[in-house]
């Protein structure tokens, strides 16, 4: 019973506040297409590369491509430009009239987007062309595909989120449409949400510590030796 009056009260409050926006205002189905596409392209792209430096480890064509991929794994470089990118659209929501906020939210939404799904695509591949430790038993080997499957999944839809976001921003009729409803929302509310998303990404940006590398942490998970740069050994020796 409470947890149905919560619901109703969530409801209320969400139809309340914002129900003036409609469906459309969030994105038209050429740019969910437009965005798929691109992310379809990068994801694969990489991914093939990564794949192929896997079959062939030993050549010379690839070795530089091959140093270059615990690199586009590495999450660091997406969750500063990203955590900058969050920083810039609570400006661009406090201040909806300048348009020169939602462009330069605009740009760094779209650089995160590209860093992301080519991480995506990178981590996709090494995944691929990785097998997993052969003394787990047929369950656990099935738990472990689905759990990647859904990682992988949610990977994806935060960078696509990232894409439908920049596309609210980037000055054409439908971001004009979007901040007049959004300028139509209650003042506290608009505020409060603005301020958080200045606040908190900046908090989190100066406060949060490194986290071990993407490529140590795929090969700890996977326990497979592979070669890593001198800078990176270490780490996966002592993580394994």
């Amino acid at each position: 019973m409470l947890r149905q009056r919560v619901m109703v009260s969530i409801k209320v409050f969400l139809e309340e506040h914002f129900g003036h926006f409609s469906k459309d205002d969030f994105g038209s189905k050429s740019s969910l297409q437009a965005g798929l596409a691109i992310s379809s392209a990068w994801a694969v792209t990489s991914s093939a590369v990564v794949i192929a430096c896997q079959i062939w480890p030993d050549s010379s064509y690839l070795s530089y491509i091959r140093t270059a991929i615990p690199e586009a794994i590495g999450p660091h470089l997406w969750n500063v430009i990203g955590t900058i990118a969050a920083m810039a659209v609570g400006w661009a929501l406090l201040f909806p009239r300048v348009e020169h906020f939602a462009r330069f939210a605009n740009y760094l939404l779209l650089t995160t987007f590209g860093i992301g799904i080519l991480m995506f695509g990178t981590l996709a591949g090494k995944l691929f062309s990785t097998s997993p430790p052969e003394n787990l038993s047929a369950l656990s080997r099935a738990g472990l595909y689905i759990l990647v499957a859904a990682l992988m999944m949610i990977c994806f839809a935060l960078n696509f989120a990232l894409w439908i976001a920049a596309s609210l921003l980037d000055g054409t009729p439908k971001h004009a449409r979007f901040a007049q409803k959004w300028r139509q929302t209650t003042l506290w509310l608009r505020l409060a949400i603005a301020i958080a998303m200045i606040a908190l990404p900046g908090y989190l940006l100066v406060t949060s510590k490194a986290a071990p590398s993407g490529d140590a942490t795929c090969t700890a998970a996977t326990g497979t030796s592979q070669q890593h740069s001198p800078g990176t050994s270490t780490a996966a020796r002592d993580t394994a």
